[in-house]
Formats: C-alpha cells, sequence, structure tokens
C-alpha cells in the first residue's frame, strides 16, 4: 500500500496568503532531480523513481512527498519550506536558525539508532543548503515507515490497548534517558564525529551556548520571552511572561544538581509515533530539536495534560505505574517515572511553548498560581497589568463551563 493512501494534502485552516505562497514554492521545486539524487543514492536506475507532486503531506514548516521506486520500496522527501510558507508567521531569525536545528535532527537519529533499540527511520541523503540547492530547497530523504498514528491521543486511547502502547512509551522514554551528557543543548557532531551539546535557540531564535545548569537554561529561555513581552504595548501578554519567569526560576530551584542530562524528544506527542495493526511500535519520527534537558522535562507530556483534569491524570498515574514497573526490571539508575506526577513537570508542560497567544496562556494562569501558592506573584501580575488575576480567573471559569470566550 502506498504511503500517500492515508494523506489529505488539502489547504483546510490555512489562510489564501500562505497558499498562494506554498504553491508558489512547489513550482520552484525540481522533482525530476530530487528522483534522480534518490536513484544515485540507492544505486538503480534513473528511471527507477517517480514522484506524484499533488500528494503531500504539510506541516508548519516542512511538505513531504513519497519517492516510489519500481521496486515497491517507498522513501520520503522531506523539503523545508520557504518563510513565507509556514503556517505560522516567523522572524529571519528563527528561519536562520533551522540550517543547524536541521542538522542536529540528522546526528540525533544517527546516535539513537546506533546505541537504542528505538526504531527510527534511516535517513539515506540530505542537502541543507538554502542556495545553490539542485531541489530548490533544503531536504532529507529517508526511510519511508507504513504505520499509523493512534486513533486519540494517549490519555484518551482505548483500555484494551492502552497498557502495551503505555509499556513501548516507557521503554523509549527510558532508553532516551539513559542518553545523558554533562550539560543542556542542541547535540551535534562535532569534527571527530561524537555527538556533544552545541548552542541552542529558543522560541525567538535566538541563540544560547551549552547551560552546566538547569536554573541556567530556565533563565535564558524565559528571560527572553520577557524581553520580546516587554516590546509590545500588551500588558497581559507582559504579565504573563514575568509569570513564566517565575516559574522558571521556581522550578530551577528545585531541578536536580550536579548530574548528567538526558536527551528528550522535541515533540512527544501521538502523532509522531507510528504503530501496525496490532500496535506494536514501528517507529517514532520527527526528531527536531531534540535536545538534553534537565530531568524534570522528561516528565513534560503535553496531552497528559491537555484534557479534563481527571481523566488526564488518571492516565498519567497509569504510565508512571507503569514506568514505574519497567525501571525495576531493568537496570536503570535514574527513576523518571516520579516526574511524571510531579507539580514541577505540570508547570513546565504549561509554559513550555512560550510564544503562545496572550488568551491560551491566561486560561492557565489559575492552575499555575495554584500549584505556586505565592500571593506575592499575584500582587506583581497586578500590577503590571490592573485585574489580571482575576481576568484569568474569569476567561478559565467560562471556558470550563462552555461559555465563549470574549477575546
Amino acid at each position: 500500500m502506498s504511503l500517500t493512501s492515508a494523506w489529505d494534502p488539502s489547504f483546510e485552516g490555512i489562510s489564501e496568503e500562505e497558499i498562494y505562497a506554498f504553491n508558489k514554492f512547489r513550482q520552484t521545486l525540481d522533482f525530476g532531480e530530487l528522483c534522480r539524487i534518490a536513484c544515485v543514492t540507492r544505486l538503480v536506475p534513473d528511471d527507477a523513481c517517480r514522484i506524484d507532486p499533488t500528494l503531500f503531506q504539510r506541516g508548519s514548516c516542512n511538505v513531504v512527498y513519497e519517492l516510489c521506486f519500481a521496486d515497491g520500496v517507498s522513501w520520503i522527501a522531506r523539503i523545508r519550506l520557504p518563510q513565507s510558507a509556514w503556517l505560522h508567521p516567523v522572524s529571519d531569525q528563527v528561519y536562520d536558525a533551522q540550517s543547524a536545528i536541521a542538522k542536529s535532527e540528522i546526528d540525533v537519529m544517527g546516535f539513537v539508532k546506533t546505541y537504542t533499540s528505538i526504531p527510527i527511520p534511516t535517513i539515506f541523503h540530505y542537502d541543507l543548503r538554502e542556495r545553490g540547492n539542485p531541489v530548490g530547497a533544503p531536504y532529507l530523504l529517508m526511510e519511508g515507515i507504513h504505520g499509523h498514528i493512534t486513533p486519540s491521543v494517549f490519555p484518551s486511547l482505548d483500555p484494551r490497548f492502552r497498557e502495551k502502547v503505555y509499556r513501548q512509551l516507557a521503554g523509549v522514554f527510558l532508553q532516551l534517558s539513559s542518553l545523558s551528557f554533562p550539560s543542556i543543548g542542541l547535540p551535534s557532531s562535532d569534527e571527530h564525529h561524537k555527538i556533544t551539546p552545541s548552542d541552542w535557540f529558543d522560541d525567538f531564535g535566538e541563540p544560547h551556548p551549552p547551560c552546566q545548569s538547569a536554573s541556567t537554561y530556565y533563565e535564558y529561555v524565559y528571560n527572553s520571552f520577557e524581553v520580546e513581552a516587554a516590546k509590545s504595548d500588551d500588558r497581559d501578554r507582559q504579565a504573563v511572561a514575568r509569570l513564566f519567569r517565575h516559574c522558571g526560576l521556581h522550578v530551577g530551584r528545585y531541578s536536580p544538581k550536579g548530574e548528567n542530562y538526558p536527551l528528550c524528544h522535541g515533540d512527544f506527542t501521538s502523532g509522531n509515533f507510528l504503530w501496525d495493526d496490532e500496535f506494536n511500535l514501528v517507529a517514532v519520527i520527527d526528531w527536531t530539536n531534540t535536545m538534553t534537558m534537565p530531568w524534570e522535562i522528561v516528565g513534560v507530556v503535553h496531552e497528559f495534560y491537555s484534557g479534563p483534569d481527571d481523566h488526564c491524570s488518571a492516565a498519567r498515574h497509569q504510565f508512571a505505574d507503569i514506568l514505574a514497573e519497567e525501571e525495576a526490571q531493568s537496570d536503570y539508575k535514574t527513576p523518571i517515572s516520579s516526574w511524571f506526577s510531579s507539580p514541577l513537570a505540570e508547570i513546565l508542560t504549561i509554559i513550555k511553548e512560550c510564544d503562545v497567544t496572550t488568551s491560551a496562556a491566561m486560561y492557565h494562569v489559575p492552575r499555575i498560581l495554584e500549584i505556586l501558592a505565592d500571593r506575592e506573584i499575584e500582587t506583581t501580575l497586578n500590577q503590571i497589568s490592573p485585574t489580571f488575576v482575576e481576568r484569568a480567573k474569569t476567561l478559565r471559569h467560562n471556558i470550563q463551563i462552555g461559555m465563549r470566550p470574549d477575546l
């Protein structure tokens, strides 16, 4: 069966400007050259590969096509979109960081594939050049994997196969966490082909050197957010930024000290796990922005916090229990199951994406304040933006009872 059989090359939810920019970009791509490169890489005749340019799957910053070989083998071509065709506007600085992030992704995938049994697509060839690229844009060619995502997010899985899925997820967590390094950063291969943490980029594309402590990492991340928020006249956004920075300082005080830092997948969501029909894991995909991180970030899995509180809490504890059982049966030295029930992980799950809309952030403010139990920060927030806390509580209440928020 073709990989594209389940793809949906539609433009639902995309603006007219983005559709125009995307279609204009597609016209600049040399699909014939891409097929030729794939054939040369695979050592097959030049006419043994084809691409249907009308079938694609696009994300926020990449588009993928299937390369079909005459013998039935399929590869995936992932091509970076131009800045004008991204789903969300990004700065030049964010866009310029993508080559370094992509190179790190390639290095990380090879490293994880070598030192773990986590199923990962093989990368066969890549060219990350913006200029002089024969295809017309940076791309990589990788193994095509036949599989499907779960029919729902992790906490809402059918109980009949939830435990089976959770145990396999636990194995991925344990193996990744066993790959630890002495600093926090974006892993890259050095001149000796050794993987080491290197400069990383915050949400605004600002580069930072590898961090030797969790508190330094959080200071970089949330100070950058506060600086960006201060450039606007949005007092609510400035209050959110101050709260997030306060959270970073709070978490940093309780983060384990003096230890190596584990490798964390950049987007641990159900959409990045592919399964066969019996729910055996066949691939973990999308390793963009995978970094070494503070230990408490291991417990940051957004889906375990994004639904009804009781429902997600029960699923989170079930997963933590299964993870603890897997830890006990292995020789793993650093238990991580406790982080999935930690208030620190919940705070980080909420504030992990700094550059969110102000209204989306305000929805979470009451829960953050409940965890912090700090009246002083509430006073500070109301000084930055009068009645901020009260309005945040009203917004959350109205959304929870089904009222349309007046944003």
